[in-house]
């Protein structure tokens, strides 16, 4: 796991990369490293890794990175206890729905946001934006199929009316309105929480 921050403590929050930033200008890069083997090591010491699987006739560069040693986990089971937990590395999650129907002018019905399996409750409270520029919040779910009622904090803008007049609909006019709940999850959390 990257992760990317401008310091360097248990109290920052980490967001996760897959590969190294391409732009990385201004924070500083971690790793979180499992090594097959225990290794002799002193804290804050300056680390090369080498890649030794690649042909020592290569004309290709061996090193991988290079980096200080920020902290170290003694114990052969830090990942099932609660150690990894104080890591507070996160990943941006997004889902997106539809809105199906229009209760009323504060209140519409999303679609495909969720799975039918899925708990809405856990989701509950979560803010979301509307296509057409409104906020709102989850308010519950809607029957057993996933989907779920939103309420509309300043109400359905005249945009956001037009797309979903039930008459134009019918016609085959209005449009769709995309719904977006943006989320952090934090990787070693075991209680799996969302937070935004």
């Amino acid at each position: 796991a990257v992760v990317s921050t401008q310091s360097t403590g248990f109290e920052e929050e980490y967001s996760y990369h897959e590969t190294y930033p391409e732009d990385d200008a201004g924070c500083s890069v971690f790793a979180l490293l499992e090594l097959e083997h225990p290794v002799l090591c002193v804290g804050d010491s300056m680390v090369i890794i080498s890649r030794l699987d690649i042909d020592i006739n290569s004309p290709s560069c061996r090193l991988a990175f290079w980096g200080r040693i920020q902290h170290m986990y003694k114990s052969a089971t830090y990942t099932s206890d609660e150690s990894l937990a104080t890591l507070r590395i996160f990943k941006i999650k997004e889902r997106e729905g539809l809105v199906e129907r229009m209760n009323d002018e504060w209140t519409v019905i999303v679609k495909d946001l969720f799975k039918k399996e899925t708990d809405i409750d856990l989701f509950t409270h979560l803010n979301v934006s509307l296509s057409t520029g409104e906020r709102g919040r989850i308010d519950g779910s809607f029957g057993n199929s996933g989907k779920c009622k939103v309420y509309v904090e300043d109400g359905l803008s005249e945009d956001a009316l037009t797309l979903l007049d039930k008459k134009k609909r019918k016609e085959g006019g209005g449009g769709k309105v995309v719904v977006k709940l943006v989320f952090k999850r934090f990787m070693f959390d075991k209680k799996k929480q969302m937070l935004q």
